[in-house]
């Protein structure tokens, strides 16, 4: 019985050339988990731009500009000097987005006009 566990073991021991070990494997796939935990801890800072706003929302870059000059979308302004004038640069945090879309998907309740009152008087054309 000990002469097949030793057998076992070299087995186990064993590996093919140029391949990592399991355990080595394991911690490689280990860190790469834990990059990827970390990258999307610090993914709310990142700082984007409109086309890539646009391109993550699915809409065209006007209507990302819209909806920052309209105050839907929060952003950050740069303002830059080229040539004859300031050119404004927006530049959106994705926590920013998160939270607009967040007051996009609540649902709010449907406003309605008020309805002209009800006329209770004479009614002119009952004779006619």
């Amino acid at each position: 019985m000990s002469q097949q566990r030793k057998t076992d073991n070299r087995h186990d021991q064993r590996s093919v050339p140029g391949e990592p070990s399991l355990v080595a494997l394991l911690a490689r796939i280990e860190a790469h988990l834990d990059a990827i935990r970390n990258a999307h801890e610090t993914a709310n800072h990142e700082w984007l731009t409109v086309a890539e706003v646009a391109a993550e929302l699915r809409v065209s870059r006007a209507t990302v500009e819209r909806l920052i000059h309209a105050g839907h979308l929060q952003a950050a302004t740069i303002t830059t000097s080229q040539g004859r004038g300031s050119r404004h640069r927006f530049r959106v945090r994705r926590a920013w987005i998160d939270a607009f879309l967040e007051s996009q998907s609540t649902p709010k309740p449907h406003a309605q006009r008020p309805r002209r009152p009800r006329y209770d008087g004479p009614d002119y054309l009952e004779g006619l």
